[in-house]
């Protein structure tokens, strides 16, 4: 499936790569989400997956955890080293001067 040409913004134009990167996904799929959702209501987490051992992680903390502060915690964890990881691999990640 090829991607559809979106023209973004100037102005939110680094905004959106931004969602790029932590998604890791192409840029116009970005902009779409932005288009859809709006930049106030999008939620990163919907649309981020997490590889296949941070989602062991994600179910092994759901069995084991003590309540859902702990549960919401890791999950957060998570997800934000899901986004670090992304980062890395994103193509749209400016490299380090």
């Amino acid at each position: 499936m090829g991607t559809k040409p979106v023209r973004v913004p100037e102005d939110t134009y680094e905004t959106v790569r931004d969602v790029a990167v932590k998604l890791d996904v192409p840029l116009s799929e970005a902009a779409n989400l932005v288009l859809e959702t709006g930049l106030e209501h999008l939620n990163l987490e919907k649309h981020l997956v997490l590889d296949p051992d941070l989602d062991e992680k994600r179910t092994e903390a759901f069995l084991e955890a003590d309540s859902d502060t702990e549960i919401f915690e890791t999950e957060r964890e998570l997800y934000q080293r899901q986004v670090d990881r992304n980062r890395e691999r994103s193509d749209l990640t400016e490299p380090a001067p």
